[in-house]
């Protein structure tokens, strides 16, 4: 999980990153694995004269993996 925050007025936003995951290793350097990643981005300007908005982007889904290790 990463989670990110800052306010400095008249702004603001955050920024979300979750993942879960299984990993399975056939052998000793390649792995194998599915997972679920979401993620969530907002930013917020309020009282900026005569402006005022928010920008949201967020998605999510499965994924799938492999890995290879030196």
């Amino acid at each position: 999980m990463q989670y990110f925050y800052l306010q400095f007025d008249p702004y603001s936003g955050s920024l979300i990153d979750l993942k879960a995951s299984l990993v399975w290793q056939l052998a000793d350097h390649v792995g194998i694995g599915i997972g679920y990643n979401d993620f969530g981005f907002r930013f917020d300007i309020e009282d900026a004269g005569d402006f005022e908005g928010r920008l949201r982007w967020d998605y999510g889904g499965a994924i799938a993996f492999a890995s290879f290790m030196f």
